[in-house]
């Protein structure tokens, strides 16, 4: 297993009327961690693409237990539990002082520069199997 925290601050702008985190922003937030996880095992997504590979979205769950608020500090937990193949799936828990108050996921698929479907390549393999 692969895992990461990355952390954040609620900005005024993420908030809605009532002052809770506009739930918009959370797979904003998936993203952060997840870019922080691809740095980490050192292949960052930029780096990705510059070899001809990207990962679109497939699908995407977020489940809130508690609010997100202005100008909370939040950690996002980033895991990938299973080796890739020609997808991904990374799971994200956000966490208030260790208190947990959101889960989800996104599923990824693996596409070449043509935008057609593909395996794991080998450059990211030789990153991910470490973990496995």
């Amino acid at each position: 297993m692969i895992k990461t925290n990355s952390e954040i601050r609620v900005r005024y702008a993420e908030t809605d009327k009532m002052g809770i985190v506009h739930h918009s922003r959370y797979l904003e937030w998936f993203e952060v961690a997840r870019t922080d996880l691809m740095r980490e095992i050192g292949m960052p997504y930029a780096k990705c693409e510059e070899l001809g590979i990207s990962m679109p979205l497939l699908e995407a769950f977020c489940k809130f237990f508690k609010p997100s608020l202005y100008d909370e500090v939040l950690t996002i937990e980033a895991r990938v539990e299973k080796m890739p193949r020609a997808s991904i799936v990374l799971n994200y828990t956000i966490f208030r002082n260790g208190e947990k108050l959101t889960e989800g996921f996104t599923k990824h698929a693996f596409v070449n520069s043509e935008l057609k479907p593909m395996r794991l390549p080998n450059f990211l393999k030789e990153k991910f199997v470490k973990y496995f």
